[in-house]
């Protein structure tokens, strides 16, 4: 039973969760001139860190433009080359829409963020609570994903898991009976 109980779990983690894409690096140079290695699209769970992330550095009265270049050196690195180029469009004067386009760009799940941040910048109004929200609305949606997956596999692995007990099934059980029988005879 307890070996069944791991393989459902070494299944649900190994081919469930997709594994990294090992897309190639993109070399994106700092202001440090460092380079920022980045996959090529974040995961759900990097979306939501960053909208956490943000959030928080925002409630502590951060403006934009500070609040970007602290996620550019303590985000997820998915993030980062998005963030260095948001931070490089408000410096050279871009307007807050225009300036979050490569954020927004980075992962589908930016494009509520983007808005709001807009939306608040023009109207001067506090975000941080809404972002958080957002970041458990990414958190479960991601979580919901994960189950579906995980209901899926609960399926698929029924011939596997057969085929593996069955072989010791009958060579403990099958064999030792067949042969009390005959032997009987």
């Amino acid at each position: 039973m307890k070996l069944a109980i791991f393989l459902l779990e070494w299944a649900a983690v190994y081919l469930v969760t997709p594994l990294p894409a090992q897309a190639p690096t993109v070399k994106v140079h700092t202001k440090s001139k460092d380079v920022v290695p980045r996959r090529s699209s974040p995961s759900a769970n990097d979306v939501s860190q960053y909208v956490l992330l943000l959030s928080m550095s925002l409630s502590t009265g951060l403006t934009l433009a500070a609040s970007l270049e602290l996620l550019t050196e303590h985000g997820p690195l998915s993030m980062q080359a998005a963030s260095i180029q948001a931070v490089n469009n408000l410096k050279n004067g871009q307007g807050v829409e225009t300036a979050l386009f490569p954020i927004r760009d980075a992962h589908l799940q930016m494009e509520l963020p983007c808005v709001l941040l807009t939306t608040s910048h023009r109207n001067g109004s506090e975000c941080g609570n809404s972002l958080r929200g957002i970041a458990r609305h990414i958190n479960e949606q991601d979580h919901a994903e994960m189950i579906k997956g995980l209901r899926a596999l609960s399926v698929k692995s029924v011939i596997p898991l057969g085929l593996c007990f069955l072989p010791a099934f009958i060579a403990v059980a099958v064999v030792p009976l067949t042969v009390t029988l005959f032997a009987n005879i």
